[in-house]
């Protein structure tokens, strides 16, 4: 005749849930904006080859590791 009522003896920070739903948002709308994409290019120019070799370096050098890399194109991140 023992009844047991669980609980989550456990809080949460709303401002971390707030911080994580925004970042989901932020990916969730480059990843839409990457899909319909707009005009579509069938080469990369050498400028967008240095842009984008920049943008990994820089990503590899970074020392936060939050950080992420967001590649705008299809065929830099190809």
């Amino acid at each position: 005749m023992v009844q047991n009522d669980m609980k989550k003896n456990e809080t949460v920070d709303p401002g971390v849930i707030i911080a994580r739903l925004k970042q989901e948002v932020k990916d969730l709308k480059a990843e839409i904006a990457l899909i319909k994409g707009g005009t579509q290019k069938d080469h990369l120019s050498a400028e967008d080859v240095d842009r984008c070799n920049k943008m990994v370096k820089d990503f590899i050098m970074a020392t936060d590791p939050e950080q992420t890399l967001i590649l705008p194109d299809r065929l830099m991140i190809n």
